[in-house]
């Protein structure tokens, strides 16, 4: 028997006993129609053994995985341009938080930055505008825009981030 395999004969720990059984599980009643374990299963940080594996194989080519009717969900590893924009805004936004200023302040300097590259894509040749020049080209909608990510309040944002954490 493969070394990966659980050894019935020679006794492996019963906590690889327990996740075989887990998984064996959750794949029987996937293969009854309830999706919900297996799902689960998948999206936990337990380990997929080898024979997990091999049944979870099995169950996706014995089932055609067809879509339902009507509009399908974004899957989670798609993001539109807005969202990933947003996402490298946020980033800034950590960075300067962890440079010591505070939201509103991390926020400008992270708003600042992505208007300084920018401009430095579309005007190659001329000198970097200061930070106060900056400053005046972030308008109010795109700081509310940024902050409303951050904080949680910008609905399509804040769906597909918790898709992305099930």
């Amino acid at each position: 028997m493969s070394g990966n395999r659980i050894d019935w004969v020679s006794g492996k720990p019963a906590e690889a006993i327990a996740t075989y059984l887990r998984w064996r599980e959750a794949v029987v009643r996937a293969d009854q129609g309830d999706l919900e374990p297996l799902i689960t299963r998948l999206r936990s940080e337990e380990v997929l053994g080898p024979e997990a594996r091999i049944w979870v194989a099995d169950l996706l080519k014995r089932h055609n995985l067809k879509k339902k009717p009507g509009r399908q969900a974004t899957p989670a590893y798609r993001t539109t341009l807005i969202e990933g924009r947003l996402d490298h805004q946020a980033a800034l936004v950590r960075f300067w938080q962890g440079k010591g200023l505070s939201n509103k302040d991390a926020i400008r300097a992270a708003l600042r930055d992505v208007k300084r590259e920018e401009f430095k894509l579309e005007h190659c040749l001329e000198p970097t505008p200061t930070d106060q020049q900056l400053d005046e080209l972030v308008t109010d909608a795109e700081f509310d825009l940024l902050e409303n990510f951050i904080t949680g309040r910008r609905g399509s944002s804040r769906r597909i981030k918790q898709r992305r954490r099930c």
